[in-house]
């Protein structure tokens, strides 16, 4: 006589997580059941989070790391009957984030070269935190710290001193969490040669126009040009500034509009900066303000 088999439930081994490029991930694992399988429903935390007909799964759904997380299988037959594994559980590893660099030249304030990170959203983070060792230092330091995933290094305003040195400056991210942290691999980058980023301000004290600019990484020298017209030289990669002292013979009433630009020059090598048109309005002369004093109100 046929004895018909028992709807015996899968046994689920011990999860494992690991980490990829995208954060942590989940590895479950079970034995196949006998008879006409329709299907494995995966559920974590009571929750149905996917199904498939295969013994193996890895869940990458929004995993956040050292959380703890339940699992259990349900194998659902043709009949429509179903039995489930018993639940397990499995600690979630807190992944290291996964850095990438890249780098421009900003075409705006404060101009000069950026380096430009971005990482992995990590679930559960409270913080970044960016370290850096440029091309000067011999060991890492604390740059920033941030919640967001990217991180722009403007190295005019935070390498003031040697951004046009060159060299190679390294990174590296640390993750966050409540009770773990954890450190990207470290990446490094070659700082580029930018153009310069040229500023004009007007002078009315001195008559004059100013003129500023970011240094530019191998520049020998720096050319000035008035209204497309050389006007002067600037030795040495430093010497960034320049005063264009004005006369009425070239600004009548002392009003009048310039467009400056500059060239970085380096072996034949020539970076043109943003053109800057200014305005200089020396006709009118505000005096100085004056307070009037009123005597207070008698008392009543």
């Amino acid at each position: 006589m046929y004895k018909r088999q028992p709807y015996c439930p899968p046994v689920l081994s011990p999860p494992t997580s690991f980490c990829d490029s995208q954060g942590p991930h989940i590895r479950l694992e079970w034995t196949a059941v006998s008879g006409n399988l329709l299907t494995y429903e995966i559920y974590r935390d009571g929750e149905k989070i996917a199904q498939t007909t295969q013994t193996e799964f890895i869940d990458r759904f929004n995993i956040e790391g050292t959380k703890i997380y339940y699992y259990f299988i349900k194998a659902i037959w043709t009949d429509r009957n179903s039995t489930t594994s018993d639940e397990v559980s499995v600690e979630a590893l807190a992944c290291p984030p996964d850095l990438s660099l890249s780098q421009e030249c900003n075409l705006e304030s404060p101009g000069g070269p950026k380096i430009l990170l971005s990482w992995n959203n990590l679930l559960g983070v409270q913080k970044y935190q960016i370290y850096r060792k440029s091309q000067t230092e011999t060991d890492f330091s604390l740059l920033s710290e941030t919640t967001s995933t990217t991180f722009e290094d403007n190295l005019v305003e935070t390498l003031s001193d040697s951004y046009w040195q060159g060299g190679t400056i390294s990174y590296y991210v640390k993750a966050i969490w409540e009770g773990d942290q954890k450190d990207s691999q470290i990446k490094q980058v070659e700082a580029t040669s930018c153009p310069p980023f040229l500023k004009v301000e007007s002078n009315c004290q001195e008559f004059s126009f100013r003129l500023s600019w970011t240094a530019t990484l191998g520049a020998t020298q720096y050319n000035i040009y008035r209204e497309k017209e050389f006007i002067k030289q600037r030795l040495g990669i430093t010497n960034t500034s320049f005063i264009d002292g004005l006369n009425e013979d070239i600004c009548p009433e002392k009003k009048c509009t310039f467009t400056y630009k500059v060239i970085a020059v380096d072996s034949g090598i020539n970076l043109s900066s943003n053109e800057v048109t200014q305005t200089i309005d020396c006709t009118t002369i505000v005096p100085p303000s004056c307070l009037l004093y009123t005597s207070p109100s008698p008392r009543d």
